[in-house]
């Protein structure tokens, strides 16, 4: 980054059953698609846009954080106005500010949270962010369950094949299960994750606590690494990024 250019960072919310996920892709909708022809239309430049996750499609974000570098001069809160403006209604940002020069929304973070969705009744307005099984869950089975993924392991039998490239270890930090008035919800905590993991995992974890699983233990899965052992891919539309953590920056200089 150059002594003109400056970096400014904000949080992003979005709806994402009409993107194609995070990622630019020629000839499909996606966040940072939009969000950079946003900005470089109003900027009158040409604005890459970096985010914390890479959400896949039809998945939500509540608290993504992105930065841009820039050498125009910005008035953040001038700036965020007319961005929500050019944008689609299923997408805004929220609380842009300056960064600090060695901030990356990305490289920077510490720990991502996600929460997934299970609704146990059908409801029109939840639809589109829950999974709806019928089947009731045993919950004290289910947290005895998911217990077992806290710390560090590797997810490999939990990732999909288009991540198994990459590093599968994760450190689980936070596992809870909580109600909702439709249902219950996954909160998730962990310093990374893999391609599908959170998804992999609840459509494994679902079906233990319902009685109806006929596959290894999750202590098994884990240990054996095999993703043709574990359950299905928990739909997309269920899950959502909630808050991304980063550690204290130096102050920023002028």
């Amino acid at each position: 980054m150059t002594g003109d250019t400056r970096r400014y960072r904000f949080e992003v919310e979005y709806d994402g059953a009409l993107f194609h996920g995070w990622q630019f892709q020629p000839g499909r909708r996606s966040v940072q698609g939009d969000l950079e022809a946003a900005f470089s239309a109003l900027l009158h430049e040409k604005v890459t846009v970096y985010g914390a996750g890479r959400t896949d499609s039809g998945v939500h974000a509540l608290g993504q954080v992105a930065h841009i570098n820039t050498a125009k001069p910005v008035v953040p809160t001038q700036l965020e106005f007319k961005i929500n403006g050019f944008l689609k209604l299923d997408l805004a940002i929220r609380g842009m500010r300056r960064a600090h020069p060695e901030f990356h929304a990305r490289h920077s973070a510490t720990a991502r949270v996600y929460r997934y969705h299970v609704a146990f009744r059908k409801s029109p307005l939840a639809r589109g962010r829950s999974w709806y099984t019928r089947a009731t869950v045993d919950l004290g089975l289910l947290k005895r369950e998911t217990r077992r993924i806290l710390g560090e392991h590797d997810f490999k039998c939990f990732c999909a094949r288009s991540g198994r490239h990459e590093d599968t270890v994760c450190e689980i930090r936070r596992a809870d299960w909580k109600s909702w008035p439709g249902g219950i919800y996954l909160e998730l905590e962990a310093n990374r994750f893999v391609h599908h993991m959170i998804r992999n995992l609840v459509g494994t974890l679902v079906p233990i606590s319902q009685g109806r699983w006929p596959g290894p233990s999750l202590t098994e899965l884990l240990k054996r690494g095999d993703r043709t052992l574990a359950g299905p891919t928990a739909p997309a539309r269920g899950l959502c990024l909630v808050r991304v953590h980063y550690r204290p920056r130096p102050a920023r200089r002028a």
